[in-house]
């Protein structure tokens, strides 16, 4: 049974009555279409591969592993099925699909096509090793692209040892001022979201944790009002700027 015309009062909401099967028939392609156009622009704030680092590529937008487009999808179908048979309006549903992907970080990695394809054939410990070992780079670049590649990867990993060290002593310091690690459903709240966003603009400027750290005055004037990247230091109501600040508060706690 499958009615997609089946109209509310308001013609421009069209009503969906039929099977999860035929849900997924009809409509996983407008999913997978719809993930595209929103990711877009989260694409071009990333502007590199997250696993291997390569940039000025073809980059695809992967769903986090566990919150996949199909498994996005039957979450919400979950809630509108009665004796086998979904009935949803279209647009309530498409409202629904987007907000499922908020934060966008959690639900969606930017990876190249050969990351993307590795990625979704992983094992769960095969995936721990993945994200702890960036691919070899190949021979389909040149050796000018390979040695500039070699060197962001291994000579100054954005995320390296160092790094990491000193994004934990971050959490301590976020913890120790009051902010929460974890929402009353357990989900990860203000302190894992601005260590993400610390991350992130290091990847953005392709600088280690560091390389932050050494130059952190600079970074929050370019973030800032009047800086040049201050419509990305806006962006989810302050959120990066904000991140930079209290990064800045955790360097002068350190000295």
């Amino acid at each position: 049974m499958f009615n997609y015309w089946k109209k509310s009062n308001n013609i421009s909401r069209p009503l969906f009555e039929g099977t999860k099967q035929d849900f997924h028939k009809y409509f996983s392609g407008f999913c997978r279409n719809l993930v595209q156009k929103t990711t877009k622009q989260y694409k071009k704030e990333i502007g590199c591969c997250e696993q291997c680092g390569l940039s000025d590529i073809q980059l695809d937008a992967a769903h986090v592993r566990g919150k996949g487009r199909k498994e996005i999808i039957d979450t919400i179908l979950r809630d509108y099925q009665r004796e086998g048979v979904i009935k949803l309006n279209l647009k309530t549903f498409e409202d629904l699909f987007i907000e499922h992907h908020v934060p966008i970080e959690e639900t969606i990695k930017i990876l190249c096509k050969s990351c993307h394809k590795e990625y979704d054939t992983l094992t769960d410990d095969e995936l721990t090793d993945f994200y702890n070992n960036p691919p070899e780079i190949t021979n389909v670049i040149s050796s000018k692209e390979e040695s500039k590649i070699k060197q962001i990867l291994n000579e100054d990993k954005l995320i390296n040892y160092e790094d990491k060290f000193m994004l934990k002593g971050f959490k301590n310091y976020l913890i120790q001022e009051g902010y929460s690690e974890f929402t009353p459903s357990g989900k990860q709240s203000t302190v894992y979201d601005y260590m993400k966003r610390v991350e992130k603009i290091c990847a953005k400027e392709k600088i280690s944790i560091n390389k932050l750290v050494e130059n952190i005055s600079f970074y929050l004037v370019k973030y800032g009002p009047n800086g040049n990247e201050s419509e990305f230091g806006k962006r989810s109501h302050n959120a990066f700027i904000s991140a930079l600040r209290k990064f800045e508060a955790f360097v002068i706690h350190m000295k």
